[in-house]
């Protein structure tokens, strides 16, 4: 199950009540513009949502690879500088 961020809590209320505002209008007063803003709403709720999603778990996944990947290059660099020399210009 994903979760949200704290902070975020008011965003996503906000733009929620926007969405729901504006489709209970829209059925009210039968207008194809409110419609179309409610949809708009819509879609700023889930950008709200989006941005504000805890991941956490996927950081965490990500960030055991990332260790293993910045090692393995750590080591590959440390033995190819020891072979090499440096060249000087005469």
């Amino acid at each position: 199950m994903m979760g949200f961020a704290r902070e975020g809590y008011p965003f996503l209320i906000g733009a929620t009540l926007l969405a729901v505002i504006a489709f209970a209008l829209a059925l009210r007063l039968r207008s194809w513009p409110l419609w179309l803003a409610a949809f708009g709403f819509i879609v700023l709720a889930l950008s709200v949502s989006w941005y504000f999603r805890e991941t956490s778990a996927t950081a965490r996944h990500l960030g055991d690879a990332g260790a293993s990947i910045s090692a393995i290059s750590t080591q590959t660099l440390a033995s190819s500088s020891s072979s090499l020399k440096p060249v000087v210009a005469a």
